[in-house]
């Protein structure tokens, strides 16, 4: 809410209540002063105007007793102050200034006083009364001279002079004036809180609906125009600052707008303004905007709030809600539900949409195609129950369903049949669409047609199935002829007499049974790629032993082996690393001893393998260098380990020990 409207209900009912009293106690003040002043002046008047009345009485008694002398005046003197308490003296003086007869017989035939004296001599010269007032020991005592007659001829022979105390009249009245100002005040104060009171207890209604245009105002997400007819911006919301702008001081209504508006958006709001004023109905239109340099969109309401007793609308409400998020969301949920209708209508795979009976709500043109309709619409009013339509067996749908009831499904592979009966291969992925008591609506799914990827497969798996004949009969073939090889070599060595020659032909027949032991590996196993070489050294290690003890020594094997794949480009290689080593550890680490051992180990780690093979025979010689050994059978090693692109070196460690190391596959 603006700066004008932050004072609270109570706080308005408080101020009504303390502006009315003040107004009635300075009205009740000015009164009482008014009548107070007036009051003193009648009062001044009748003091004085019963002072001369007292005054003229004793002088005109005075005057007819002169006549008796000094003795009688003084008499009537002292006798009128004993009759009269509010006197405080009577003196009648001589034209000569003497006192003939005083209330006070002390004072008789004395001088009167300088002043008094200047007094009585106006009042002998003017004949009218001369009043003063002076302050005695006794109080404030007001004196009336008057002239007095004697004698034959009735002439002014002096003055009287009497003294009147107003002193306690006066106090008196101050009193009462003071209690008629207290009175004032405890009935001012009674008026204010009665007025207070009142205002709480009567104006309850307006100031809860005070609090409630409060709250209004000041948290309502829409911005608020309170206007009159005279076009006086009355009160706006806190909303209306952020939407078009502050609100400051007291403007009118046309002087806001045209701060903060651009003079076509600000005509057009006061125009709106000017017909609910003239037609007293409710106006309600949208309107594109440019505020602080941006353009954007509002929903304007106007509508009366308050007519007066001739039906003419007084007050006016504006409501002003920004709809430029609205506006765009709008724009691009449309633009997102054309290129929806798009993607839909033009995507290469079939989409579709079911109801939970059976029926299909809507599909694109590839998923009718698909299935041999002419048409989405050809597609949705022919096909009246999905479950015997479009599936090989009617349960096939329910079995769908059940699985969509824990989740979405994704890539279901089957045969579906077509319009003209002829079945395809497609694979569907589907799920569940609910409303927010979780209630389906229906089902929506993605079909492909796969049957040419299917049939691609089928060719494929026949072909692969083939070739898979095929290669392990190549292997079965290499196998044997290398069987073949070696025992022609057995034949042979048997009809020579050179033992070099024979044991030359022995290692050759050993070379050939290692790697006819990896094609009959090969053949054995349902992987063409890879050997497992724990597999192979415990399959053919035994047998060349067998192979080589000639005299039935005990030779023992210990294997440290775990599961380690290579290649069959490595395998070979690596087949006749180990043949070679290990006929070596059994002619020449173990000759001479009955109880030898042969160890096999292999690890892998860092993408590398580790081979070792070991004896514990007589060790190599002194000076051993792989890289410079004579024998056919080094040269081959160090040969195949450089094929293997690794590395091979020789130590003696209680016996010989040869370690391989190469990359893994």
């Amino acid at each position: 809410m603006s700066n004008k409207t932050q004072t609270s209900p109570h706080q308005i009912d408080r101020k009504i209540a303390l502006s009315f009293g003040a107004v009635v106690l300075v009205l009740i003040l000015t009164a009482t002063g008014v009548a107070s002043d007036l009051f003193l002046r009648l009062q001044k008047e009748e003091e004085d105007r019963l002072v001369g009345a007292i005054t003229a009485i004793l002088s005109e008694s005075i005057s007819q007793i002169t006549f008796s002398g000094k003795y009688h005046a003084r008499l009537l003197v002292e006798d009128m102050l004993a009759r009269v308490p509010e006197l405080a003296y009577i003196a009648v003086v001589n034209n000569d200034g003497s006192i003939l007869a005083h209330s006070d017989p002390a004072l008789n035939d004395t001088e009167i006083p300088q002043e008094s004296a200047e007094l009585s001599r106006r009042s002998l010269q003017t004949g009218v009364p001369v009043l003063s007032e002076f302050r005695a020991a006794a109080g404030v005592v007001k004196e009336v001279i008057v002239p007095y007659k004697g004698g034959f001829g009735s002439e002014v022979v002096g003055t009287v002079h009497v003294g009147v105390r107003v002193e306690n009249a006066r106090t008196t009245q101050q009193i009462n004036l003071l209690k008629l100002l207290v009175l004032v005040a405890v009935l001012t104060s009674a008026a204010i809180a009665a007025v207070y009171f009142l205002s709480r207890r009567f104006g309850g209604t307006m100031t809860a609906l005070g609090w409630q245009l409060q709250g209004i105002l000041g948290h309502a997400p829409l911005g608020i125009i309170i206007s009159d007819s005279n076009g006086n911006l009355l009160a706006s919301s806190a909303e209306l600052e952020r939407i078009v702008g502050r609100v400051e001081g007291n403007p009118s209504l046309s002087a806001f707008l045209s701060h903060h508006l651009p003079e076509t958006n600000s005509q057009a709001l006061l125009d709106m303004e000017r017909r609910v004023f003239q037609k007293s109905h409710k106006i309600e239109q949208e309107m594109i905007i440019e505020t602080r340099g941006m353009r954007g969109f509002w929903n304007v309401s106007k509508f009366p709030i308050a007519t007066s007793d001739a039906g003419r609308v007084t007050l006016s409400c504006t409501l002003i809600q920004d709809i430029t998020k609205r506006k765009r969301a709008e724009q691009a949920l449309r633009d997102l539900e054309k290129n929806y209708r798009e993607m839909v209508e033009y995507a290469p795979i079939g989409i579709f949409q079911s109801t939970p009976q059976g029926r299909y709500l809507l599909a694109n043109k590839q998923f009718a195609a698909m299935f041999g309709y002419n048409s989405v619409q050809d597609l949705i009013e022919n096909v009246s129950d999905i479950s015997s339509q479009m599936y090989m067996e009617r349960d096939d749908r329910e079995d769908v369903l059940r699985c969509l009831e824990h989740g979405p499904i994704n890539n279901i592979e089957g045969q579906r049949p077509r319009k003209d009966g002829s079945l395809i291969w497609t694979t569907m992925s589907l799920r569940t669409v609910r409303d927010l008591t979780g209630n389906v609506l229906h089902y929506e799914g993605f079909v492909s047609d796969i049957t040419e990827r299917k049939n691609n497969e089928e060719r494929l798996s026949s072909s692969l199935r083939e070739k898979e004949v095929l290669l392990k009969e190549v292997h079965h073939r290499v196998k044997n002829n290398l069987q073949i090889i070696s025992s022609l070599l057995n034949l042979q060595a048997t009809h020579i007499s050179n033992p070099e020659v024979e044991m030359a032909l022995k290692e050759s027949q050993s070379r050939v049974r290692s790697m006819a032991a990896i094609h009959e590996e090969l053949y054995r196993s349902e992987n063409f790629s890879q050997i497992d070489l724990e597999h192979y050294i415990k399959f053919f290690v035994p047998r060349l032993a067998t192979s080589y003890n000639i005299n039935k020594r005990t030779i023992g094997l210990d294997f440290d082996l775990s599961y380690t794949l290579v290649t069959i480009d490595q395998a070979i290689p690596f087949a006749l690393i180990l043949n070679e080593l290990v006929t070596n550890a059994i002619r020449h680490g173990l000759s001479g001893r009955d109880d030898g051992r042969i160890g096999v180990g292999i690890s892998s780690a860092n993408d590398m393998i580790t081979v070792w093979i070991s004896d514990n025979g007589n060790g190599l010689p002194e000076g051993f260098d792989l890289k410079k050994a004579a024998s056919l059978g080094m040269h081959l090693v160090t040969a195949l380990a450089n094929q293997l692109h690794g590395a091979i070196h020789a130590e003696n460690q209680n016996g010989a020990v040869f370690t391989l190391v190469f990359p893994a596959a």
